[in-house]
Parts: structure tokens; C-alpha cells; sequence
């Protein structure tokens, strides 16, 4: 957990959770967000590779439109791709880590989200699924 000492009271309790489960919308927002990116950079490859490579492209760079040929832009967007994917794949494990730390404060605060029913429910409404409803 990212704090270093221990909510006391119900309000900082709910805040702390409030917080947790707004830095893991965060976090999914961005995952997203990258993960379209290369994407996009994937699209771009598969675009083109059938091309002759001394064909001039145009790329962006910081805002400025810069004339290269395929062979300059190709490999600098594949490096970019994959980078994008290292991170991705970083940020879903850093996603996961706080996603399990979320549902471990959520159950050691005994923390019920609206409509969510309780432990004791969700078992009987379980064992009468699975032995079917006699009356």
C-alpha cells in the first residue's frame, strides 16, 4: 500500500478506499490509452511494409512533420511499438498488484459496494443455486 500508516476512522477508511479505487481507474485509463497507441503503431507497420522502402513518409516528430523514406521511419516505429508494449504489459501487472491490494483493504474493512451482497447472502443464495429451489 502506498500509504505508511493505517486509516483509524470510518471517514479515512472510505477516503483511503475512494483514492485506491480512483488511482486503479487511473491506471486502466492509461493502460488503455498506450495500448491503443501501439495499436495504432501496428497498424502503421502493417501499412508499410508492402511499400518500397526508399518511398518517402512523412512523420511527426514534437510537433513537426518531417519528410523520411520508409527505411528511416519503419524501424524507429517498430521500436516505439514495442516499447509501448513492454509498458503495457508492465503497467497491467502494476494493475493487478493494486487491484489485489484494493480487494484486500475492501475485505479487511469489511467494505460492501452498493448492491453487492454480503458474504453470509452470497453463500446461501449459492448453496440454493446448487441444490435448486424446493418448496
Amino acid at each position: 500500500m502506498s500509504q505508511t500508516r493505517e486509516p483509524k476512522g470510518e471517514q479515512e477508511i472510505l477516503q483511503s478506499f475512494q483514492s485506491q479505487r480512483n488511482e486503479l481507474r487511473n491506471l486502466a485509463a492509461k493502460i488503455e490509452e498506450l495500448a491503443s497507441e501501439a495499436n495504432e503503431h501496428g497498424l502503421v507497420l502493417k501499412t508499410l511494409e508492402p511499400m518500397e522502402k526508399n518511398r518517402k513518409c512523412f512523420r511527426l516528430i514534437g510537433g513537426v512533420l518531417v519528410e523520411r523514406t520508409i527505411a528511416d521511419v519503419a524501424p524507429a516505429v517498430k521500436t516505439n511499438k514495442e516499447q509501448l508494449d513492454l509498458l503495457v504489459e508492465r503497467l497491467r501487472g502494476q494493475f493487478e498488484g493494486k487491484q489485489q491490494e484494493l480487494a484486500n483493504f475492501q475485505e479487511k474493512h469489511k467494505i460492501r459496494m452498493k448492491g453487492q451482497p454480503e458474504e453470509n447472502e452470497r453463500e446461501n443464495q449459492e448453496s440454493t443455486a446448487s441444490h435448486g429451489n424446493s418448496k
